[in-house]
């Protein structure tokens, strides 16, 4: 019997029936099921004032009222900011690029606050093109005072994806940062619907992976055991105001997520690091790494040098990153992993422009994701 004919169309028109009778028969038993509660659902957010590590004056507030106005149209409960200023004025807090435990368990006692929404922003030229480039974290607080829950890295340039005839190039600075605080709303609101960080499937790509890398065969597997790892703040060697606070940002941003992965919260990091004085001069000791460990109750340290962190200044210019990694196995007391990581935005891209990268945060980006694959092997 051919479709075209009548009588195919009753039979098509039988089958559908029979298809949506089925699916509604196998709905039925969850019809009368209470909805599925969100993971955060009774999440009460405080936006902490913006860690500005470019150097030169931003629209803070405006950054702050921005994120605040995104979230709060997703969904997302939001701390008053009067209340949040009184806790950081009673605590004597300063420095905003992380939060300490003793602040997380004073929003949570005073506000039932449990978490904080940490964000540093790293680039912002609002020239032509603009650009922009910022980390930000969900720290949980509680009782148990801090910790990761999500972050991320966003790098955005006006001119990184200008499409055919140049149709989808960015020349208001209002436009870009409108556009990369959509995106950091929408990857928080889906955590937070979710309860879980979604990962690309796919590796690093072949460019970006270290020049050079030695794991150690006693080296724990990432992704294979759990591992509570302390980032610390890399050591500067670049002309980059800083780049190592930047670079240990992203590199977080990088780890959260990973399978059996949890990263101290770098407030907390910073506490222990200021209390007993600890400064790493020519790298991070056996002794030092074993003395984080009893304090943050970390398995692995991780440190480095940056040594290179530079953005084009012009269009014929690429931007270039450089830096090595140290991973320290403090339970053993040894080197975990070395490598030694350095591109430009350039590399590998053969065809016209494609695939070329005009930011050197989001190349740190890509090059850390490449560390982080080194060390899952």
């Amino acid at each position: 019997m051919r479709p075209g004919t009548p009588k195919g169309w009753l039979w098509r028109c039988a089958a559908g029936a029979i298809v949506a009778i089925a699916q509604v028969t196998l709905a039925l038993p969850a019809l009368g099921a209470p909805p599925a509660a969100r993971p955060f659902e009774a999440l009460r957010l405080a936006i902490l004032p913006i860690d500005n590590m470019t150097g030169r004056a931003i629209p803070a507030d405006d950054l702050v009222a921005g994120i605040a106005e995104r979230l709060s149209a997703r969904g997302i409960a939001l701390l008053e900011p009067e209340a949040l200023d009184a806790v950081l004025a009673d605590g004597r807090v300063r420095w905003v690029g992380g939060i300490s435990g003793d602040t997380a368990r004073a929003l949570w006692a005073r506000h039932r606050a449990n978490a904080a929404l940490v964000t540093s922003l790293e680039m912002f030229e609002d020239g032509s093109p603009p650009r922009i480039g910022f980390t930000a974290r969900l720290v949980g607080a509680g009782e148990d005072g801090a910790r990761v829950l999500w972050a991320t890295s966003l790098a955005m340039a006006g001119e990184e994806r200008p499409g055919l005839l140049e149709l989808r190039y960015v020349d208001d600075p209002v436009v870009l940062v409108n556009q990369a605080l959509d995106r950091l709303a929408d990857e928080l609101a889906a955590f937070v619907a979710a309860g879980t960080i979604p990962r690309a499937e796919r590796g690093s790509q072949r460019r970006f992976r270290p020049r050079a890398v030695h794991v150690s065969p006693e080296a724990p597997r990432w992704g294979e055991e759990p591992l509570r790892v302390a980032v610390l703040p890399f050591s500067n060697d670049s002309p980059r105001r800083q780049a190592g606070e930047v670079l240990s940002y992203r590199l977080i941003a990088t780890l959260v997520g990973l399978p059996g992965v949890t990263v101290v919260e770098p407030g907390e990091v910073r506490r222990v690091l200021l209390e007993t004085r600890l400064i790493q001069e020519g790298g991070l000791t056996y002794a030092q790494a074993e003395l984080l460990r009893g304090l943050l109750d970390v398995d692995l340290v991780l440190t480095g040098t940056v040594f290179d962190y530079s953005d084009p200044g012009t269009a014929d210019e690429a931007p270039m990153v450089g830096f090595t990694t140290t991973v320290i196995d403090a339970r053993r007391r040894q080197v975990a992993s070395v490598s030694f990581s350095h591109g430009t935005g350039r590399d590998g891209v053969r065809f016209f422009d494609l695939g070329e990268i005009r930011t050197a945060d989001r190349l740190a980006d890509e090059l850390l994701r490449g560390v982080a694959d080194a060390q899952r092997r």
